[in-house]
């Protein structure tokens, strides 16, 4: 399986994207974080999740010690005014959803965190969703990666990463095909899905997706937010 498209789509154009992701192809692994808006700097930290998660898939105490530490050395606390001090130390907060294939046993694991969903489907439609399964779960409030230790107690509570992770079998699928998308995609996918998996399958590059984000935005069928596509097949 390969990379075959890989989009994004700023809620404006006059502020920044804050979904980022990344890829790792010779490990088959890929990666997608949606900074939550309302945080301190959100991009920069999902930049981090994303390259912490290509550099090592296991997402553990010691994992998330690594990556705060690398977010913390973009910013000299000393220099901000009191104000940034103060978002600087109520933290950062992202989503991360992982994916890593193993080619071998034809299996695709992928780990959840947050409201940025992944989605397994083939010629005859979607068999598999994760974390979440129908629209209305995106109106609740989701538990998100923090910069700083102590806001993460729930995720590194004992049996919490099992349950954000799943294993999905590709065998018996006729050419799988494999989707990670940010909220706002992922719950317009799942308001219609048997319909609006075939658009996505059959957007070629970035400008389609970027036609069709724009088209739904205005019409009210998808929340404006920022918008991002990977699609593996």
């Amino acid at each position: 399986m390969r990379l075959d498209l890989q989009a994004t789509v700023a809620k404006r154009l006059d502020e920044p994207n804050e979904d980022v992701c990344g890829t790792l192809p010779f490990r088959h692994r890929y990666a997608l974080s949606d900074g939550a808006t309302e945080s301190f700097a959100p991009r920069q930290w999902a930049q981090v999740v994303v390259q912490a998660f290509l550099d090592r898939q296991a997402v553990d105490r010691d994992w998330i010690c690594r990556a705060s530490a690398r977010y913390a050395r973009g910013f000299d606390r000393v220099k901000m005014s009191w104000i940034a001090q103060a978002a600087f130390d109520r933290g950062s907060f992202a989503t991360l959803l992982g994916l890593t294939l193993d080619p071998g046993r034809r299996t695709a694991q992928v780990l959840g965190i947050g409201d940025s969903l992944a989605i397994l489907g083939d010629s005859r439609g979607i068999q598999a969703k994760f974390p979440y399964q129908t629209a209305i779960q995106f109106r609740q409030r989701p538990l998100l990666l923090a910069s700083h230790l102590a806001n993460n107690a729930r995720l590194l509570a004992p049996g919490a990463m099992a349950q954000a992770t799943v294993q999905w079998s590709l065998r018996g699928l006729h050419d799988p095909v494999l989707l990670l998308v940010t909220d706002a995609l992922g719950a317009w996918l799942l308001s219609d899905p048997a319909a609006r998996w075939v658009r996505l399958l059959r957007l070629r590059n970035r400008v389609q997706l970027d036609s069709l984000v724009r088209a739904e935005r205005a019409c009210g069928r998808m929340r404006c937010d920022d918008t991002t596509l990977l699609r593996i097949r």
